[in-house]
């Protein structure tokens, strides 16, 4: 019982010692991968989704261009939670295990994720598409008829809510 198979000596390093080391740095790999190529397959996603559903008026016109960007935005800021989930999950097995300690840095970067996920579903898209359906001629004319048109929508919900 305590010798190995290689002689008469006690086999003092368990399998466990010896494969946590490793699947330690496979964690470690994951959490530098997974959020490489989440990050990439989301932009790659956004760009290809815009390209194909926006409007060729938008695409060619180098002074609404910002309106895509913002839309691309908005998109990856969506796909974040589905692949920043495994993350979150491998850290509270890990903390519940004993591994890590507390890892508050996650928890702070999920708060950031939705609120600028809210931001933009609730007023920049918005906006967005006031910008792009106001009918002004001049760049500075659709911003104002878009904020005024969200402005007006947003005071209409408040008040419906109260």
């Amino acid at each position: 019982t305590g010798k190995s198979s290689h002689g008469d000596k006690p086999s003092s390093v368990s399998a466990n010692a010896v494969l946590e080391p490793m699947t330690r740095e496979a964690d470690t790999d994951a959490f530098t991968v997974i959020p490489i190529l989440g990050f990439t397959g989301s932009l790659i996603v956004a760009l290809a989704l815009v390209y194909v559903f926006a409007e060729a008026h938008i695409i060619h016109d180098s002074t609404e261009s910002w309106v895509l960007v913002l839309v691309v935005f908005a998109y990856v800021v969506a796909a974040m939670p589905m692949w920043m989930l495994p993350i979150d999950v491998a850290l509270l097995q890990l903390q519940a295990d004993g591994c890590i300690h507390e890892h508050v840095g996650l928890y702070y970067i999920w708060t950031i994720i939705y609120f600028v996920s809210l931001a933009t579903a609730y007023f920049t898209n918005d906006y967005a598409r006031c910008y792009v359906d106001s009918g002004g001629f001049t760049m500075r004319r659709k911003a104002l008829l878009a904020w005024r048109e969200v402005r007006d929508w947003y005071m209409k919900v408040v008040i419906a809510g109260c």
